[in-house]
């Protein structure tokens, strides 16, 4: 009852209302989860237990309180904000975000925050620092990923407004919550789409930080960052090849920032970025193909960790990429890339030992395919991967056909793990064929 009759009065008092906006909205904020149904928040507290997706199920109690008089009345209050009543609502409103209670308070005060930037623009700029740095140090502690999404999509609505500095700064922020653990890589995430759907043309200032970081980031294991990450580089790249070819530096150098990180996961990302990268840009890589191939080979080094046997797959994309033109502009690169390769080979686990073999077949492989490698390769260097690699890899063959059968397994799975063999038994052939394309190389 109460709450119609404040409708009522916001309804016909127009300007007198500006006086009463801060307790009003503060109380109506709070309300928005306090006149919530009792059974949607018995329903939350008990979402695992009865299997309902959690971030499913907020996402609908707050479509469920977006269309009721609570929020009328907050659009009537928003409507009389001026210069006159900002400096009182303020504090207000970084109260609620900090402290407020309940899932519709705390999304409800982040909208209303967006929606205040969106139709008070003169007024709300001299608060944007404050609502943007409270926006940002609160997000990352709050375990709801739908709340995490509303404060993001606030402090990028408001930074459309901020200094230059304050959206560096914000952009600088994303990408050190990145780099860390936990939540924090998805808060960053979720940050930097937010900031590229609700003011790209600010972002579009700082291309230099953003896109190097969306480029690697969208390789990421988990879906949900790869998702943000992937948008926030189509959204601000109109052709791929032209951009990588624009940023390439500043991407190689975050590339080599992964390859350098002691997370595994941050290896795997760049060593699936090099890859991309090695597709796209093709020929036009081998001016970074050296600094590439020499990170990748001083982390092949060492234990085996689940992912590694990407590294190779990058080293083998670079090879397939720019094989020929290394050949005649800076050979000892092929050189390095088939010594790692070949040290690959000599490791235990036998994935990676594939992994390796396909490498070698894709570094010369191109190389293979252009009849002017035959003259530009110098012999030294094919006598040197001939030793390096002929009996290593006929060595491989031989353990390949020589491995002893599980005497537990069924017959069905005797024919696989033979059938699987013998298609090992085939790449390394194959590799054999293509790293002795040259009549220098000894003979079997």
């Amino acid at each position: 009852m109460s709450l119609r009759q404040l409708m009522k009065v916001a309804k016909v008092s127009g300007s007198a209302l500006r006086p009463h906006i801060p307790d009003l909205v503060d109380a109506l904020l709070e309300a928005l989860s306090s006149l919530e149904s009792q059974q949607l928040s018995y329903l939350q507290l008990h979402a695992e237990r009865l299997q309902v997706d959690t971030e499913k199920l907020e996402k609908a109690r707050v479509a469920a309180s977006s269309g009721g008089s609570l929020h009328d009345t907050l659009d009537l209050c928003l409507r009389q904000v001026d210069d006159s009543v900002m400096a009182e609502l303020v504090p207000r409103l970084v109260s609620i975000v900090k402290s407020g209670v309940g899932l519709n308070t705390r999304v409800g005060v982040a909208k209303f925050i967006s929606q205040l930037a969106m139709q008070n623009l003169l007024a709300i700029k001299p608060y944007s620092g404050t609502l943007i740095k409270t926006l940002l140090s609160t997000a990352p502690s709050d375990k709801s990923n739908v709340v995490r999404m509303a404060y993001y999509g606030a402090a990028a609505t408001v930074a459309k407004f901020a200094s230059d500095a304050r959206v560096v700064n914000m952009i600088e922020n994303a990408m050190e919550m990145y780099g860390k653990d936990n939540d924090y890589p998805l808060c960053g995430a979720i940050l930097l789409r937010e900031r590229s759907r609700n003011a790209s043309d600010a972002l579009g200032k700082n291309l230099t930080l953003v896109l190097p970081l969306a480029f690697v980031a969208k390789n990421n294991d988990d879906k949900e960052i790869a998702s943000a990450m992937k948008e926030v580089w189509e959204d601000n790249t109109s052709s791929e090849s032209s951009f990588l070819q624009l940023y390439a530096p500043e991407i190689v150098a975050y590339i080599c920032k992964g390859l350098d990180s002691s997370v595994w996961g941050k290896k795997k990302e760049a060593a699936d970025a090099i890859a991309h990268l090695a597709k796209v840009l093709k020929e036009d890589l081998v001016k970074y193909a050296g600094t590439l191939t020499e990170k990748l080979q001083a982390d092949l080094v060492g234990r085996i960790w689940d992912g590694k046997d990407k590294l190779l797959v990058a080293l083998g994309e670079i090879g397939l990429a720019c094989g020929s033109a290394l050949v005649s502009q800076d050979s000892d690169v092929i050189v390095k890339m088939t010594t790692a390769a070949l040290s690959a080979m000599e490791r235990k686990k036998l994935d990676f030992q594939l992994a390796a073999v396909n490498c070698i077949q894709s570094i010369y492989s191109s190389a293979e395919a252009k009849a002017d490698v035959h003259d530009a390769m110098p012999s030294s260097i094919v006598s040197q991967i001939a030793e390096l690699g002929v009996v290593k890899l006929a060595e491989f063959y031989y353990v390949i056909l020589e491995m002893p059968k599980d005497g537990d397994d069924d017959e069905a799975e005797m024919k696989r793990k033979q059938a699987r063999k013998e298609s090992i038994a085939v790449s390394v052939v194959q590799a054999l064929l293509v790293s002795t394309f040259d009549k220098s190389c000894p003979s079997l």
